[in-house]
């Protein structure tokens, strides 16, 4: 009898450790790591939460892993343990699987490289262009501090500009969803840069995903702001 409730118990154990197994591998190679501790996290409602960490102990090639319902946006934050306010944090967009990161203690943000599937190439390839518009409000924002802003028509030259960068940003981010239905990075995008988008191309674009989109986090929550 006690030899059968231990075998149960074995069985539960098991059970357990499957039903919360991690599906996707994370492997980051930081060149010059000696001390420190890598956290993988992500934005919840509640907030950045840690979904995995590790210590480096001084090693440069570190493991980690979590368990992902669909792919979604992932950071791989450093604390270097040296007491400095300046730890980094990098972001991509992972998806199940094996993912590998390839950067350097010194530079750990810019100079990571990602392999982590289409989800994340379309993922940097947004980030490109968006930051295109980025750049423009930049540049719009430094002419507005010169001189000439007693200008009026100087003024309202900037003015039309900054509506015409946000205009084309909006129609960018709904474009590409449109045309990308297939995508989790698109909903992410609606959801994450979209703000100002008209509610009725919010619906459309909601309306034009497959259902694995609707149904993941992020379709959830672009739906629930239609239904606001």
């Amino acid at each position: 009898m006690k030899r059968f409730l231990l075998s149960l118990s074995a069985l539960a154990l098991l059970a357990s450790c499957n039903s919360t197994s991690k599906n996707t591998e994370v492997i980051i190679t930081i060149d010059g790591l000696k001390k420190g501790t890598v956290y993988l996290q992500k934005i919840t409602d509640a907030g950045l939460i840690n979904l995995d960490s590790v210590e480096s102990n001084g090693k440069e090639t570190l493991n980690l892993g979590l368990n992902l319902n669909h792919p979604e946006l992932i950071y791989a934050y450093l604390d270097k343990a040296d007491g400095s306010t300046f730890n980094d944090r990098l972001a991509f967009f992972a998806e199940p699987g094996e993912i590998e990161i390839t950067t350097s203690l010194t530079n750990f943000e810019n100079a990571a490289v990602i392999k982590a599937g289409e989800e994340h190439e379309a993922f940097e390839s947004l980030q490109v262009m968006l930051s295109r518009f980025t750049k423009k409000d930049f540049e719009l924002m430094q002419l507005a501090q010169t001189d000439r802003i007693s200008d009026e028509r100087f003024v309202d030259s900037i003015v039309n500009q900054s509506n015409s960068n946000n205009l084309k940003r909006y129609q960018f981010i709904a474009n590409y969803a449109l045309t990308n239905p297939n995508k989790y990075v698109s909903a992410y995008l609606v959801t994450s840069e979209g703000e100002e988008l008209n509610p009725k191309w919010k619906d459309s674009i909601f309306n034009g995903f497959s259902d694995a989109i609707k149904k993941s986090s992020y379709g959830q929550l672009l739906n629930s702001q239609l239904s606001q």
